[in-house]
């Protein structure tokens, strides 16, 4: 099992007690401008102020980070009064201003949802993936660790030889080449397409696993060390174990720390971690 540490408090208490420079990814999802307490409190009194506390957030992961670090961003834009947030491109364009900048956008593409209705728009079935770092010449993309199997029509084209991508100097691409197919897989696109979670976990937001698990492998290797510090469910942490990475977990309420507690026990005793979760929850806390 990867070593782990878990952190009930703060984020802003706890992220300064780490070591500067010392995180290879972070993996996390930000509550939603719209986002309450426990009994109903807002979060947040408007998205300016969601807006404010994002940018803090970053600045301290900034610090945590590797030079070669990166921050995999997980968030909606959400809609207000008929219209779409620009908060969320907000924070983007002002990322400069804190030291970061964004490498890549991959959105996650949701393939199931239930039906929702709007008079001026279809439903939103898209979220963002924002991959931001303070280096980002310095940041390797592992595409060996998420690489996908090829389309039968792409391995059937790769039997015969293609004309040459490239022109010779005088500008021909008379020369033809037959490429082989990686044995891993094809080099993923910059987009995921991936269901909604279905688990049921008693959790309003819980990261969806299988993005989780595409963020830890494409930009950190085995034994490297993955933080989370708005760990809700507990998803990373499940994740980050699966896939032998070392783990730092912040979470601001104890019931979600439990939560993501007894998904890792689950994990460790061989069962489901997501799905059965939310029967066990009910019948040991009533």
């Amino acid at each position: 099992m990867a070593d782990s540490m878990i952190y009930q408090g703060n984020l802003f208490d706890v992220l300064p007690t780490l070591d500067r420079n010392s995180i290879d990814l972070v993996v996390t999802s930000p509550p939603y401008y719209n986002a309450r307490h426990y009994g109903g409190e807002a979060l947040f009194r408007d998205p300016a102020e969601w807006l404010i506390w994002c940018m803090d957030v970053l600045s301290e992961l900034r610090d945590v980070i590797k030079p070669s670090g990166v921050i995999w961003w997980n968030t909606g834009s959400g809609y207000a009064n008929h219209r779409k947030m620009r908060e969320v491109y907000q924070l983007v364009n002002d990322l400069d201003m804190i030291g970061l900048d964004i490498i890549d956008e991959i959105p996650w593409l949701k393939t199931s949802g239930p039906p929702k209705f709007f008079k001026n728009r279809p439903p939103h079935m898209w979220e963002h993936n924002y991959v931001i770092a303070k280096n980002p010449e310095e940041v390797v993309f592992h595409r060996d660790n998420v690489r996908e199997s090829y389309a039968e029509a792409t391995l059937e084209r790769m039997k015969y030889k293609v004309s040459n991508l490239q022109g010779d100097k005088e500008g021909e691409f008379n020369k033809r080449v037959k490429v082989e197919p990686n044995p891993l897989g094809k080099v993923p696109n910059n987009y995921l397409f991936l269901p909604q979670d279905t688990s049921g976990r008693p959790h309003p937001a819980p990261m969806q696993p299988h993005l989780a698990e595409w963020a830890i492998g494409a930009y950190s290797e085995e034994g490297e060390t993955v933080l989370d510090p708005m760990m809700g469910a507990g998803t990373t942490w499940i994740e980050a174990e699966k896939l032998g990475r070392k783990f730092i977990g912040i979470e601001l309420f104890e019931e979600y720390l439990n939560l993501a507690q007894m998904s890792m026990d689950r994990l460790k005793r061989g069962e489901n971690p997501y799905y059965g979760l939310k029967k066990e929850w009910e019948k040991r806390n009533g």
